[in-house]
């Protein structure tokens, strides 16, 4: 059984599925406002680092679920962690041999920054008083 799903949006993005026996397989995607990147594409470190930062937010999370959550090895993920804990966006807490990682505040700070210059540099608005707001302006 063989079904195609293809969303697209007003700027033309596209995503195709292809269906095989109740599991999709992504053949063809381009970049979109939802983050959806081609298979050729790789994060950059600053994406992974907001992305654990992200995961952290809300709740803590052991290793393995922001190895789940982040579709990152252990080992790739222990040197993310180890730099954003160094550097005290992440604060970890060790119950017996569990370890749990939480984002800090100045965590959340970063991460809003990192936001607000992606979209001032995308041309969406962000809520940063540090960026004034723009004017459209005609090109020559």
């Amino acid at each position: 059984m063989k079904e195609v799903i293809q969303f697209a949006d007003s700027k033309k993005h596209t995503l195709t599925l292809y269906h095989f026996h109740f599991s999709y397989i992504i053949v063809e995607a381009e970049f979109n406002s939802l983050g959806i990147r081609g298979p050729l594409m790789r994060r950059s470190r600053e994406e992974i680092a907001v992305g654990i930062l992200r995961s952290c937010m809300p709740n803590k999370l052991t290793v393995t679920q922001l190895m789940a959550g982040q579709n990152l090895c252990y080992k790739v993920l222990m040197g993310h962690l180890k730099h954003l804990v160094a550097i005290s966006l992440v604060d970890f807490e060790e119950v017996g041999r569990r370890r749990s990682y939480s984002t800090t505040e100045s965590g959340i700070h970063a991460m809003r920054c990192y936001r607000d210059a992606v979209a001032q540099l995308t041309g969406n608005t962000s809520s940063c008083r540090l960026f004034p707001k723009q004017e459209t302006r005609r090109l020559l």
